[in-house]
């Protein structure tokens, strides 16, 4: 019995170790197994946020037209606050077609609506008074208290049906150039909620994806599903974020037949991992591999954010050549009809002809201001120890025609120190912040501009201060956005752009910007850097 026992030990061990090695084996393959139908998901994931990420820009692009749309409206009436039906009908009859989404437009001066188009079929808003109705009232006040635009819905129209809301508070500017700005009422335009959905190309995706569109507040949670399946929430999905007017909508997605609709066959792995695990060294081996797929997993992220870089590019100076592709078309038409049929048209003709170029230009400028944003944003920046001194002397010089013909007057004292930043991007902070404090004096007076600087243990601080106009500290955060403007165009030439870059460099420098002022009094840019 001995004897049997002792000899059948050996086997019962045999047992054992292969038992270990087929748990190990299992395991093994399990883990690899697993590390790649995670990358398999990954890049699902990836490439899904990819999809979205365009498709959150060209929403975003729609919407904005419809908003310039409205501009152009509300501009119109700022400048001619008694503008009268007929009037208000000419030229919303150019905004409500075919083209866009656009179901009608009403002018409510003092927030009663009394301006219509079109007339027919929406009789039953005129005379709506924002401050009685229980629903748009508190909408209609917020967009007039802030200022700005606010794009509100779906909602239901009081004329029947779904819609949203694009309110633009209208603002009358004093003659007197100190007084503040009189508030006229708001400009509302109602948007057809499925054609805004079809030109969106949201509908068109929906064979392929789960869809979840909502508008979110600002602690990020999410509010009612207006578009999609909410039942796309619960499903993990990827998401991007819509910067809408006035708010933030997220758009969610799902693949239509779920995540992992590609895992393919891994076959070749199981049999590594079999070989390995039988050979001494499959523990060390298993390690290395896993580390390598990890390797493998940054950079193909890499690869694809760099691709994914380049595209942004590429796209950005193609819709910039798309964009000033027509506008050259219209100044060369508009310039041809003022020199070949001048005779034929009336003095107010021409003036229209004229506001017509100058609105080209100004468009211009703004595409290759936006361009500007969009490299600073993406452009890759190099610190470097900088000596203010010699910097501001160059700027000076470069600016030497506008300081002497705006009789400036300009106070440098940088004490010869130095910062660490970007010499391209500084340049640029300096120059638009020399600029704003030449172009925004007091009318008859001529500037006067000083630059100081002072060190503290980590940062240099210099501040640049004129005596210009000054603005409300109520707007500070306001005038860093992109697009934002409290002047006038016709007062001071511009297009909101240039603060908005100065703070994007200063962000991306390691810097902060900040701004002290009082209407009348001038203002103070501070400016702190890495010494």
């Amino acid at each position: 019995m001995q004897a049997r026992s002792s000899r059948s030990t050996p086997s019962r061990r045999s047992w054992f170790l292969a038992g270990l090695v087929l748990l190990l084996v299992l395991a093994t393959v399990q883990f690899i197994e697993r590390l790649a139908r995670e990358r398999d998901l990954e890049q699902e994931r990836l490439g899904l946020i990819t999809e979205l990420a365009a498709l959150g820009a060209h929403i975003e692009g729609v919407i904005n037209a419809h908003l310039l749309l409205v501009h152009g409206l509300t501009a119109v009436i700022s400048a001619h606050p008694d503008i009268g039906q007929a009037e208000f009908s000419r030229i919303a009859h150019g905004l409500v077609d075919e083209r866009h989404a656009l179901r009608n437009i009403a002018g409510a001066p003092d927030l009663v609506v009394s301006l219509l188009y079109p007339l027919p079929g929406n009789e039953s808003v005129i005379g709506l008074d924002y401050l009685r109705h229980p629903i748009q009232g508190p909408a209609a006040l917020k967009a007039l208290d802030s200022g700005q635009s606010v794009l509100a819905g779906p909602l239901p129209l009081i004329q029947g049906g779904m819609g949203f809301l694009l309110r633009d508070p209208v603002f009358v500017t004093s003659a007197t150039p100190d007084a503040p700005r009189r508030a006229w009422g708001l400009v509302t335009a109602v948007i057809e909620m499925d054609r805004l959905y079809r030109q969106t190309g949201l509908p068109e995706v929906l064979p392929r994806l789960r869809l979840a569109l909502q508008a979110i507040d600002g602690t990020e949670a999410g509010g009612a599903v207006f578009f999609g399946d909410p039942a796309t929430l619960a499903q993990e999905p990827v998401s991007i974020v819509i910067e809408i007017p006035g708010g933030v909508w997220r758009l969610s997605a799902v693949p239509r037949s779920g995540w992992h609709n590609a895992i393919h066959s891994h076959v070749p792995i199981q049999l590594l991992g079999l070989l390995v695990a039988l050979a001494a060294a499959a523990m060390t081996y298993l390690l290395v591999h896993a580390n390598e797929i990890l390797e493998a997993r940054v950079a193909a992220r890499t690869a694809e954010l760099a691709t994914i870089n380049k595209e942004l590019e590429t796209f950005t100076y193609s819709v910039s050549h798309d964009l000033k592709a027509p506008l050259r078309g219209i100044d060369g038409y508009s310039r041809l009809l003022l020199e070949d049929h001048r005779d034929r048209l009336d003095e107010e003709g021409q003036l229209f002809l004229n506001n017509v170029r100058q609105g080209v230009a100004q468009m211009g400028q703004l595409i290759e201001d936006l361009l500007d944003y969009s490299r600073m944003e993406r452009r890759e920046l190099h610190g470097v120890q900088i000596d203010l001194e010699p910097m501001v002397e160059r700027l000076i010089r470069e600016l030497q025609d506008d300081i002497q013909a705006s009789g400036a007057r300009l106070e440098v004292d940088l004490g010869g120190l130095s910062v660490h930043a970007d010499p391209d991007g500084l340049l640029l902070v300096l120059r638009n912040l020399l600029d704003n404090a030449l172009k925004f004096h007091r009318p008859g007076e001529p500037p006067v501009i000083s630059l100081r600087a002072q060190a503290t243990e980590t940062t240099v601080r210099l501040d640049i201060q004129d005596q210009g106009i000054g603005f409300d500290m109520r707007f500070h955060d306001r005038i860093f956005e992109i697009f934002q403007r409290l002047q006038r165009a016709e007062d001071f030439p511009g297009t909101g752009v240039g603060l908005a870059m100065v703070r994007k460099a200063m962000q991306r420098m390691g810097g902060r910007i900040h701004a002290e002022s009082r209407p009348g009094h001038g203002t103070t840019f501070h400016l702190e850097l890495p010494r």
